[in-house]
Parts: structure tokens; C-alpha cells; sequence
């Protein structure tokens, strides 16, 4: 899920452990299953429909307020952190739990041959993949 999607999730979006989102990139829906303590955590959360936004205002705008707030939480560390970055952890989460590449592709709107050639610095990716060449990163 990309941030602008992120902010704009709405409860009717969550239900039974999964939430159900359109892929941005090729406007596909798809049902995405949620970590039990997303889960949990967005139960605690109030804020009327959505749960990451008010709602008022433009999108756009809400995403550079999310963007600004999450970068000096990195201020630490020796790489930019924004918010598109957690969007490539996904596809490794998901392929280390045994989601097929195929349906992996699906939830990121991309193609099966995309995801193999992304770069997954996973071991247990490359279980799956094993085309995939490993490079380590200096």
C-alpha cells in the first residue's frame, strides 16, 4: 500500500483480518491479510472513518504531512527514510511467509517478473528465487 492509499484506509476497508485495497499502479483490487497487531492496533484507534487522516484538506497535502513526520524519526541512520520505503518490505514479509510470487505481484500492482527482479536483500527470498543474483550492500 503506497502512503496516499495508507492514509486514505477507511474502516469499511478493514474486515476479517484483511484489508481490501485498489493497487494504485494498475487499479486492481486486491485483499491484502493484516498482522494481528495492525489489526489490533487499528481497532484502538478512533478518528471516525479513516483512520490516519481527517479527511479534510487535499491528499497530497496529507502525504507531505506524513513524509515530514516520519523523517526525523530516522535521524540516526545512515539512509533517507520516507514513507515509501516501508512499501518495500512487503514484498519480502510476504514471500518469507510463502506467498507465491504471483500473488505478491498482485498486491503491488506489479507484474511476477518485477517483483523476482527487485532487489530482496532476504535470505529467505532468495529460497524461492533462487535466479535472483545476491549482492551485498558496502
Amino acid at each position: 500500500m503506497r502512503i496516499g492509499g495508507a492514509i486514505q484506509l477507511s474502516r469499511a476497508k478493514v474486515s476479517s483480518g484483511k484489508i481490501a485495497l485498489r493497487t494504485e499502479k494498475n487499479g486492481k483490487r486486491v485483499s491484502v491479510p493484516m498482522h494481528p497487531d495492525l489489526e489490533i492496533a487499528l481497532k484502538e484507534i478512533e478518528n471516525g472513518g479513516l483512520y490516519f487522516w481527517s479527511g479534510n484538506g487535499k491528499v497530497t497535502s496529507a502525504v507531505s504531512d506524513w513524509n515530514r513526520t516520519i523523517e526525523p524519526l530516522a535521524k540516526d541512520l545512515k539512509f533517507r527514510v520516507h514513507a515509501h520505503r516501508f512499501r518495500h518490505t512487503l514484498a519480502p514479509e510476504l514471500i518469507s511467509a510463502g506467498t507465491p510470487i504471483a500473488q505478491v505481484a498482485a498486491i503491488l500492482g506489479n507484474t511476477p517478473s518485477i517483483v523476482e527482479k527487485s532487489r530482496f536483500d532476504d535470505p529467505r527470498f532468495e529460497q524461492q528465487n533462487p535466479r535472483r543474483v545476491s549482492t551485498e550492500i558496502h
